[in-house]
């Protein structure tokens, strides 16, 4: 989400890469206080930084596939995919998606991760 990722970007090191859903959701505090919402502005010291911003509309990629709740695994799939990842072979990805998914909606969970992990970045 757009604030979160501006929020902890700070952590990411140079070369590195940020994936951002970019569904937007007000912080409850902030509406409350009448703020709004960061524009993409904040984004622009990744250039700098040599931080790769992949912005994606996960909500809608999620919706397409049946149940908005695929988000995160979509977003997962496309962090799998970075040559950053290498070190982790994609059948350890689908393992733990199994582990967490085995009673419910594992199979579309799978299917929501390769569809985020053929996003060419």
């Amino acid at each position: 989400e757009m604030a979160d990722a501006l929020r902890w970007m700070h952590f990411v090191k140079p070369g590195g890469a940020i994936i951002v859903n970019t569904q937007k959701i007000m912080p409850p505090i902030a509406f409350t206080l009448g703020l709004k919402y960061p524009d993409d502005s904040g984004f622009e010291s990744l250039a700098e930084r040599k931080i790769r911003l992949i912005k994606l509309d996960g909500l809608s990629w999620a919706s397409e596939l049946g149940d908005p709740r695929f988000v995160n695994t979509i977003l997962t799939g496309v962090l799998s995919a970075l040559p950053e990842m290498d070190l982790i072979v994609k059948e350890n990805w689908i393992g733990a998606i199994k582990t967490e998914f085995a009673k419910r909606k594992m199979d579309e969970n799978v299917k929501a991760f390769e569809e985020g992990r053929s996003y060419k970045a």
